[in-house]
């Protein structure tokens, strides 16, 4: 890479990651509790903001739509009110033609304005293994004893008058007609986990998250009663691999809904109250999308804060803006186990002999880290950094395997950048190849990990 390239590059990056304007908290970018790849269609209301993150997203918004936040997409937008009111229906794009927004063609309610946002993949979620054979529990109202869970595979719940409590484990398809079933433990700090082959929940059913849960389902969801915690909305972490989600009739997700490969439809009645990531939203007319934003700040209380998708979120916007700063040399790419984020750097092929190249494996390094940790709310990463080889097979590339902690990151930022803050000491590292060097050395040796 030519050295004004890089530098360019680097300035860039650290400026979209807020590296170089001194603030308490440097995560800046404006964000959504409804995000989507490729856009969708809004004829009911959402309260909140909506982005359409993918590389050429359309979002519609209909007649008789309400949105009282702002519409991101990518794309350089410079504030376009979306204050629209009976006029035909007209696209709204970006110089670059890189996304279109619908506007109404009848009368529509917006608070909201048209801004640039951001392109960049959604978290990848890992599809829950089907059971095979297992037996079947159902939990019906002439059940004489409690039910066993122990080696189940589906659950039938059509018990009216009744409550279940299922223990955290790998099921095989969830299926609640009448009565309430509830998920996690009442006292618990940390989230329990369950997994099951999809999902359904009719409207004489209940699903009551008692504490922190993450629920994976590998294919579909439909929710026609009420799921999650009303006063906690952040106890609820759902998850569907593959597959659509709807919530229709008095179907109601309490909770932060990601389903990063389907549809999400919200339907007349229906209502998602926290926030959705997904390929599509549809909120359809008499369908309701309530955003209950985390609270990111140090003191907050347990259950206002950021849970999985909203620090996802921001680790995959600042994975674009790390590529883009090394896309000539490094591609990096990022995966999750247990919640923990595993990025890999590898590099691409350039010539060892540039007389830079040491000093930007050390850059990509320290930038890798800072995606990672500043402001993303992850306490524990890995990082794998592989070598170029011209022909793998003969040669297999060089691979080092680190594990890291937030409190390692911060200890090494510190004494290393010496600064006032952390923008400060980001900002002192950054362009010095001593202190690029130094932090290097100090993370590796302190790093649990293998080649």
């Amino acid at each position: 890479m030519n050295p004004k390239q890089t530098c360019r590059s680097l300035w860039a990056f650290a400026i979209a990651l807020g590296f170089l304007a001194p603030a308490a908290t440097i995560f800046s970018k404006e964000e959504s509790a409804f995000v989507t790849r490729r856009g969708g269609l809004v004829q009911g209301t959402v309260s909140g903001s909506v982005s359409a993150v993918g590389p050429a997203p359309t979002l519609t918004i209909d007649a008789g739509a309400e949105v009282t936040g702002n519409v991101l997409v990518p794309g350089e937008h410079e504030g376009a009110e979306l204050r629209i009111v009976g006029l035909p229906r007209r696209p709204a794009a970006s110089p670059a033609r890189t996304a279109t927004v619908n506007l109404p063609s009848g009368d529509a309610t917006f608070s909201s304005k048209l801004r640039a946002g951001e392109s960049f993949e959604l978290p990848a979620l890992f599809v829950p293994a089907a059971r095979g054979a297992a037996k079947t529990v159902t939990v019906g109202r002439r059940a004489a004893e409690p039910a066993d869970f122990t080696g189940a595979g589906d659950i039938a719940v059509r018990d009216p008058a009744g409550t279940v409590a299922i223990p955290p484990g790998s099921y095989g398809a969830l299926g609640v007609a009448q009565g309430t079933v509830v998920l996690g433990f009442l006292g618990a700090t940390e989230p329990v986990f369950y997994e099951f082959q999809s999902l359904l929940v009719e409207a004489a059913g209940s699903i009551v998250a008692a504490g922190p849960v993450v629920v994976t389902v590998a294919e579909g969801a439909t929710v026609r009663g009420p799921v999650g915690s009303a006063d906690r909305p952040f106890w609820l972490d759902l998850r569907v691999a593959r597959g659509d989600v709807l919530a229709a009739g008095r179907g109601s997700v309490q909770g932060v809904l990601t389903a990063p490969n389907g549809k999400v439809t919200i339907a007349a009645g229906a209502q998602i109250r926290g926030g959705v990531v997904s390929d599509r939203l549809e909120v359809l007319a008499g369908g309701h999308a309530t955003a209950v934003a985390p609270d990111w700040s140090a003191t907050s209380p347990a259950q206002a804060r950021p849970i999985f998708p909203h620090r996802a979120l921001r680790l995959q916007a600042n994975l674009t803006e790390l590529g883009a700063a090394f896309r000539h040399s490094f591609s990096p790419a990022v995966s999750y186990v247990r919640d923990v984020p595993f990025l890999m750097l590898a590099e691409n092929r350039r010539p060892r002999e540039h007389p830079r190249a040491d000093e930007e494996e050390k850059r990509a390094f320290f930038s890798a880290c800072c995606a990672l940790f500043v402001d993303t709310g992850f306490e524990r990463a890995g990082l794998m950094l592989v070598g170029y080889s011209p022909d793998p097979a003969v040669a297999p590339p060089a691979v080092r395997n680190l594990n890291f902690t937030r409190g390692q990151f911060e200890t090494a930022l510190g004494e290393i950048g010496r600064g006032a803050d952390t923008a400060a000491n980001i900002r002192a590292i950054v362009f010095d190849a001593g202190r690029l060097g130094q932090f290097y050395s100090q993370m590796t040796a302190g790093s649990a990990g293998s080649r």
